[in-house]
């Protein structure tokens, strides 16, 4: 099962050969480890951003993962818990036939579920679907990224219809 799995996407530097690419990310990483995170002064600040940039969230779930997403610095203010390198998406990785190659070998059934407000070329998109042997794609209405924190029940009874009909 993948919830908003990357599809196929091209890297910039995607035929620049090794060395460059290793550059590149090495780059990139070093900028990130010099990124200031956004700081809130109080908790409700963070709320109210964590509101705004999910507006398919409850209040009741804005809240909660507010509270569990936060952390308090030492001056008092807040930022969130994440690592800053996961936004180096330019790292050296698999090429697309990589990718494609990895897919075909999967013989499991796979549940692919997708929000029809998330990312951009996600897996099952763009034709990518072909690719799996026995696959199912679900994209969920009124959902970003956090597919499972924006319509909890509508993942939860994709993800228990197909475990009741996957051998």
């Amino acid at each position: 099962m993948v919830l908003e799995g990357i599809g196929l996407w091209s890297r910039d530097n995607a035929g620049a050969g090794i060395a460059q690419q290793i550059r590149d990310w090495t780059e990139i990483t070093r900028k990130l480890a010099g990124r200031e995170p956004r700081r809130y002064p109080d908790l409700q600040t963070a709320y109210q951003r964590m509101q705004a940039a999910n507006p398919q969230l409850s209040q009741a779930q804005a809240f909660h993962l507010t509270l569990r997403g936060a952390v308090q610095l030492e001056d008092g203010q807040f930022i969130w818990k994440y690592d800053q390198y996961t936004y180096n998406f330019h790292g050296v990785g698999l090429s697309e036939a990589e990718i494609i190659e990895l897919w075909e070998k999967i013989s499991a059934p796979t549940l692919l579920i997708n929000a029809d407000q998330g990312l951009q070329n996600r897996t099952g998109q763009d034709d990518t679907l072909r690719y799996f042997r026995q696959a199912e794609l679900h994209d969920v209405a009124d959902a970003g990224h956090w597919i499972h924190h924006d319509q909890p029940e509508a993942v939860t009874a994709l993800i228990a219809e197909f475990l009741r009909q996957t051998p």
